[in-house]
């Protein structure tokens, strides 16, 4: 297992709507990202984004940090990497599995998956550059798709796709099936190698917009919902240690990251 210097907080963010705008800029959040290097606090960037996608915008964003992609699928270690160890750790299930589940299931209902999309209707459906759609589309285990029939159907659809062992959660974007593994699972993973003893003392903060974001805000000394751009909070943690940040996107993402700055080490 990876091991990582032990620090005295570490963030785990959702991307899009959240750290990222949904043009994917960032800009106003890099004050933040500067306070956090900072203090020596760690971002952990976890994502429905693929290895491809997340790769190129950690490197744009100077994080030198493990990544949670595909909504827990795998964690790409990133940063003090020891010599010997795996590049990546895949928790999920294989992207071919998925699609033979769901190649089953369009005979009873109407979806389209990102393979049927294709570059172009990627492309049309995010507003990505064609560069970027194609590492969007280099999924390993998870496959996002466009709901086109009646939403009374999600719950049959869905559990068809536990009776495979897999499941479907929203996005801010699309709906993701993947295997029974969450954002959640990816955090745990990660926090065993910032901890090498039991006792390791540290804070932990997750950061989130969506449904498919809660299992790791619910497992996080401090949460941050992030509302959507029409002011809509999709989501509530379990417990009651949060904040709604006061706008959407990377500025409400700066902004209740200072304060949390602030409260946490002033």
């Amino acid at each position: 297992m990876t091991r990582f210097p032990v620090p005295r907080a570490i963030v785990f963010s959702d991307l899009d709507g959240c750290l990222l705008n949904h043009d994917y800029t960032y800009r106003e959040a890099k004050p933040a990202l500067a306070c956090l290097r900072d203090w020596n606090v760690p971002v952990v960037l976890a994502s429905s984004k693929t290895a491809a996608e997340m790769l190129s915008l950690a490197e744009a964003l100077d994080l030198d940090t493990p990544i949670i992609c595909e909504n827990g699928g795998a964690i790409h270690w990133r940063g003090n990497q020891l010599l010997g160890q795996p590049d990546a750790t895949v928790l999920g299930v294989p992207r071919p599995l998925i699609l033979s589940k769901l190649s089953e299931l369009a005979e009873r209902f109407r979806f389209r998956s990102f393979t049927e999309l294709g570059l172009e209707g990627i492309i049309k459906r995010t507003g990505l550059a064609p560069e970027q759609a194609r590492r969007a589309a280099q999924r390993e285990t998870t496959e996002p798709l466009v709901w086109d029939d009646d939403e009374a159907k999600i719950p049959e659809f869905q559990e068809r796709l536990r009776d495979a062992s897999l499941t479907l959660t929203r996005g801010g974007r699309f709906w993701h099936v993947a295997g029974n593994v969450t954002k959640g699972d990816g955090m745990q993973t990660v926090l065993t190698s910032y901890r090498p003893q039991q006792n390791a003392n540290f804070q932990t903060l997750a950061i989130g917009d969506s449904p498919i974001d809660l299992p790791m805000l619910n497992q996080a000394d401090w949460a941050i919902v992030v509302p959507q751009p029409n002011g809509e909070v999709r989501i509530q943690p379990e417990h009651d240690r949060y904040d709604i940040a006061t706008a959407s996107g990377s500025t409400g993402w700066n902004d209740s990251v200072l304060r949390w700055i602030e409260r946490s080490f002033s």
